[in-house]
């Protein structure tokens, strides 16, 4: 719905980008006189700034965007993450639709890539957006939750994941999708279902098969 105040024009662009990532109280070994870092008790921040930086391009603009994640290990096949990120742009009347913010999106019920972090019941482009954002993932694995609590699956090697994603822009208020998986089916391939909800209300639902060749 932007293409009919940000039309797509032939442009010249360059852009310039920084980020500043922190992730305080970070543990480390000494690898002979290198430090490796290995983990931390507390989240991961980030402060991106980019710039459309030539006189003569369509996109001249500022997005601005604040971002955090973590992951927690629970033991045996069970772990605890999440990710959110928001941000907006300024000068962006001229912005055009490459260097728009696109939520993370997998609208293929069928895929070759891991899906963890992904909206699964709204199409590529469509929520794209020149303005401001928000956006999270948040994932719960573990060896038995719902399924495996049943007799029948006891001893199976599957896990099960919980999903709940979200997003808000102008364009699409406050939408939901929470989501029920079946992981490292044969070792490599997920199934989920997920249901969609726009500003509390059901909005869709789908299935998602992903295999999951790495992460």
């Amino acid at each position: 719905e932007y293409l009919s105040t940000h039309p797509l024009t032939d442009h010249r662009q360059a852009s310039l980008e920084a980020s500043l990532t922190y992730t305080p109280v970070q543990y480390y070994r000494m690898d002979g006189e290198r430090k490796r870092y290995v983990k931390s008790d507390y989240p991961t921040f980030q402060l991106l700034y980019r710039r459309g930086i030539l006189d003569e391009s369509a996109s001249q603009y500022t997005l601005l965007k604040a971002a955090s994640w973590k992951r927690w290990d629970l033991g045996f096949l069970s772990e605890l993450w999440y990710k959110v990120e928001g941000g907006t742009f300024l000068n962006s009347k001229k912005l055009q639709l490459p260097d728009f913010y696109f939520p993370k999106v997998d609208y293929t019920m069928v895929t070759l890539q891991p899906t963890k972090q992904s909206f699964h019941l709204i199409p590529f482009y469509r929520f794209a957006t020149p303005g401001w954002f928000v956006e999270a993932h948040s994932l719960y694995e573990a060896d038995n939750i719902i399924i495996k609590q049943l007799p029948f699956f006891k001893g199976t090697v599957f896990t099960e994941n919980l999903y709940l994603s979200y997003y808000n822009t102008k364009a699409l208020r406050n939408y939901v999708e929470v989501g029920y998986g079946i992981d490292k089916i044969w070792v490599l391939m997920e199934v989920k279902a997920i249901v969609g909800f726009e500003d509390g209300k059901y909005r869709s639902w789908g299935i998602s098969i992903s295999i999951n060749r790495s992460e």
